[in-house]
């Protein structure tokens, strides 16, 4: 993320340890939800929605955590909830 400009769900799948786009989904879904990540919806719904990295803290990407409550960033030591509505 830190070195693409834009990125799909597919481009992270293709360098990542995880296979499943569904998680890889998920996570850049949680990053956008709160604040690290802009998506940018595909035009006429052909195009798949691709990713920009907005909040760069540090290399450490940031973990789930307390049961999908929190989303944690380690470079700062926050937390930011993601049981807020987005």
């Amino acid at each position: 993320m830190r070195i693409l400009r834009r990125f799909s769900v597919a481009d992270l799948v293709a360098v990542v340890e995880t296979t499943t786009s569904s998680t890889v989904g998920t996570y850049a879904s949680l990053l956008t939800r709160t604040g690290f990540l802009r998506v940018w919806r595909g035009t006429g719904g052909r195009m798949p929605a691709s990713y920009q990295l907005v909040r760069d803290s540090g290399p450490i990407a940031p973990s789930i955590m307390k049961r999908r409550t929190v989303l944690y960033d380690h470079n700062t030591d926050t937390e930011y909830s993601l049981n807020a509505n987005p």
